[in-house]
């Protein structure tokens, strides 16, 4: 469906949906918010050796157990529907029923885990407003993961959050039981 949302001067101005965005081709690191394409600054390269080795680890985890998939490098996931959001997402856990509910393209169907690599730099605020988004579209569980800081922030809701350290273990929860990790192994 389209959208339109009314300027100051009175213009109606046109938002985009989801489709419209991912027929875009290539138009480098964004997302959709709200119907309005934002351009993200492209990745530092230990931003994506940390976003590979949580992925792999995952899908290690997940494939010897036939849970799911798990997909990496900005997956679009919806968060929204009219206006659209589309955020894109580090690392996603499917499991084997969210995933028959997948058609194809970017996620209507929310993951039951997503992490997001965050940067010293990065903005705190952005993150908060994801986050809050992940959970309000049905994700379970969400793992902040910053490595200049060496440590973890696993979110079981925006307000319920723990904090984990270098001696801590991360592990998957209800999400992905049996799932565990020294925190030392990500870095």
């Amino acid at each position: 469906m389209k959208t339109q949302k009314v300027d100051l001067a009175g213009r109606r101005k046109r938002l985009m949906t989801g489709e419209e965005y991912g027929a875009l081709g290539d138009i480098g690191s964004s997302e959709l918010v709200r119907g309005k394409v934002v351009k993200l600054k492209s990745a530092y390269f230990e931003h994506g050796k940390v976003e590979l080795k949580v992925g792999r680890l995952i899908d290690l985890f997940v494939r010897e157990r036939g849970l799911g998939e798990v997909a990496v490098g900005e997956v679009g996931v919806y968060t929204a529907c009219c206006p659209d959001t589309v955020r894109g997402a580090d690392v996603v856990f499917l499991s084997n029923e969210r995933l028959a509910r997948h058609r194809s393209g970017f996620l209507h169907v929310a993951p039951e885990l997503v992490v997001e690599v965050h940067g010293a730099k990065a903005s705190r605020s952005r993150l908060q407003r994801k986050i809050i988004e992940y959970f309000a579209c049905g994700v379970l569980m969400v793992w902040v993961v910053e490595p200049s800081r060496k440590r973890v922030i696993v979110y079981r809701s925006p307000a319920d959050s723990r904090e984990l350290g270098p001696g801590d273990d991360l592990t998957g929860g209800d999400v992905l039981p049996g799932f565990r990790v020294k925190m030392a192994d990500l870095w």
